[in-house]
């Protein structure tokens, strides 16, 4: 055919020139898993059905898993062990491309958040002291360093171009040390104990962060100061933050509010035990753990789509540039039928 004085193909449904040369004709096959549904498109691994590709297991035979982050270095995930133990939690590594699954540290005591930077994962072990501890190591393996040892279960983690910073669940403190280590600050400190201080977040100005147990949203300056409530709500879980807007999923729902404050609104509603939650420029993406599957939404709201669908406990989520990636906790800890996975955006 001719069209705006060029001449192309009339490919048959399901069919498209996606090399651009007219010698070979339509050779786009678009249900394959190379040009699923438009050309380039590419399942990474995984199978093309129905227009939609399917997901990839990147590692199986895990136990426990948890929070997973992705960089170009990898996907990183905490294997958390038996919880009745101190020393069989693991920090896990493999790369982007597939191959076998790295233990990157090993005895690690209720491993629980990990977060990264362009040259370090850190994360926290969430146990009583003296096995309470934050943690970093390189991206790419070598002896983990305690950056604050003997601390009282810390759990969410996060890092800037400076600072670590975490909470304490039991303490109920927002914490932070420099990431080359040094003196720990408390930069927020309640006098209630198991206020259940989980997730937190930062951004150039401020630390964010919820209470579980007590249902707020705060914030705090980085330096420290008087704390903002932005919300008190139901079961805040995790939390995201991106492009001046806090989101969180809780029961059943994933919320979003202005760092500023002001009404929250809804971006999806009834969803079956939503857990971790994580932003790309456009979209929402959030676990379901009861009813095993991988969502998404426009993060200004709407119809939220299912990913993926028959997982076994989903939990943890990241997403970059190609695919998203979660974990799998597993059906019970010990099993070790716990995976990581993927699929393409």
């Amino acid at each position: 055919m001719c069209a705006a004085g060029r001449c192309g193909l009339a490919c048959d449904p399901g069919w498209d020139d996606c090399d651009r040369d007219l010698n070979n004709g339509c050779e786009g096959d678009l249900a394959s898993g190379a040009h699923c549904r438009r050309c380039g498109h590419d399942c990474l691994g995984g199978g093309c059905e129905r227009g939609a590709c399917g997901p990839v297991v990147i590692a199986t035979g895990q136990d426990n898993l948890k929070q997973i982050q992705v960089a170009p270095t990898g996907v990183y995930w905490v294997a958390a062990g038996e919880e009745t133990s101190a020393s069989t939690g693991a920090i896990m590594h493999a790369d982007l491309q597939g191959g076998p699954p790295m233990a990157l540290a090993t005895h690690q005591a209720s491993p629980y958040v990990l977060a990264l930077d362009a040259t370090s994962v850190y994360w926290t072990n969430a146990r009583f002291p003296p096995d309470g501890a934050v943690m970093k190591m390189p991206l790419r393996g070598g002896p983990p360093v305690v950056l604050a040892r003997e601390r009282v279960i810390p759990a969410g983690i996060t890092v800037d171009g400076r600072h670590v910073y975490w909470v304490d669940y039991q303490q109920a403190k927002v914490l932070k040390v420099p990431i080359a280590g040094g003196e720990v600050v408390a930069l927020h400190e309640e006098m209630v104990e198991y206020s259940g201080l989980l997730d937190i977040a930062v951004d150039s100005t401020s630390v964010y962060f919820n209470h579980r147990n007590g249902g707020h949203l705060r914030k705090v300056a980085i330096g420290g100061g008087s704390v903002v409530t932005l919300l008190d709500t139901s079961n805040p879980r995790h939390i995201a933050l991106g492009g001046g807007v806090l989101f969180w999923t809780d029961r059943s729902n994933v919320m979003r509010i202005d760092v500023g404050g002001g009404t929250p609104t809804t971006v999806a509603a009834n969803q079956d035990d939503p857990q971790d939650i994580c932003l790309d420029g456009q979209f929402v993406y959030w676990t379901n753990s009861k009813g095993g599957t991988v969502m998404k939404a426009a993060r200004a709201g709407g119809s939220p789509v299912i990913l993926a669908a028959g997982q076994r406990l989903p939990f943890g989520i990241a997403v970059d540039d190609a695919a998203v990636y979660w974990t799998n906790v597993g059906s019970f800890v010990g099993a070790k039928d716990g995976s990581v996975m993927k699929i393409a955006r």
